[in-house]
């Protein structure tokens, strides 16, 4: 049943966005000309750049400690292996600290008698917890290009018939041990008094509906890939 699953979401990402596994791309969400609606402060659409990776996502917080060292796995943070043939799953995470500095240990996922096992490589430590497949997802999962830049924009309301959003763009971080370079955020408006059109920084949408809780739009242009 689980490897049914697997292939169907393979499929699923296959499919929709037409990328094989480790294949870099650029990802524009929602689709154009489709209409979407979102409350205030929730993300309209987003470009980032990056690759499908095969990869286990952990449902639970556990550790174990070696020495005066602990060993950590961070629930819904997935651990991907770093080529299609990789034995291990690299975290994108620190998920240990020595003298003071983060490093992360790549996992390996022991079955036995249907008995799963998890544990950090090169250590030979493992979970104490008895799993299943229940408790993880197996879900392939997008894993951003280091140092890459990702731009969203928001809905920040409206005041009569001016809608403000907010623009947003990062530099990407593989891990979460890595300082972003730069995040920046504007704000712009649109007047639906002269159009229900709205542009920046090459995205263009159109406005169908809206108040200041929610907005109903559709992309009629994505940003521009850089």
């Amino acid at each position: 049943m689980k490897y049914l699953s697997i292939l169907l979401t393979l499929l699923f990402v296959s499919s929709v966005y037409a990328v094989d596994l480790y294949q870099q791309f650029t990802e524009n969400f929602p689709p154009a000309n489709a209409e979407r609606e979102v409350y205030l402060g929730d993300q309209m659409f987003f470009q980032r750049q990056g690759q499908y990776k095969d990869c286990i996502t952990p449902k639970f917080d556990d550790g174990v400690r070696l020495l005066l060292t602990d060993f950590n796995v961070v629930a819904n943070k997935p651990a991907c292996k770093e080529k299609p043939d990789s034995k291990h799953y690299m975290p994108t995470y620190a998920n240990s600290i020595q003298s003071g500095s983060p490093y992360r240990y790549k996992l390996k996922l022991k079955n036995k008698r249907n008995k799963l096992k998890l544990c950090f490589v090169n250590t030979g430590k493992c979970l104490k917890r008895n799993l299943t497949e229940e408790d993880f997802d197996f879900s392939p999962a997008f894993i951003a290009t280091s140092g890459s830049l990702s731009q969203e924009i928001e809905y920040a309301g409206k005041k009569g018939n001016v809608l403000t959003f907010e623009y947003i763009e990062a530099k990407e971080k593989l891990r979460e041990d890595v300082e972003d370079g730069r995040n920046i955020v504007k704000q712009f408006e649109v007047d639906l008094n002269e159009g229900s059109l709205g542009a920046y920084k090459g995205a263009v949408f159109e406005v169908i509906e809206a108040t200041n809780a929610q907005i109903k739009y559709k992309i009629i242009r994505h940003f521009p890939e850089r």
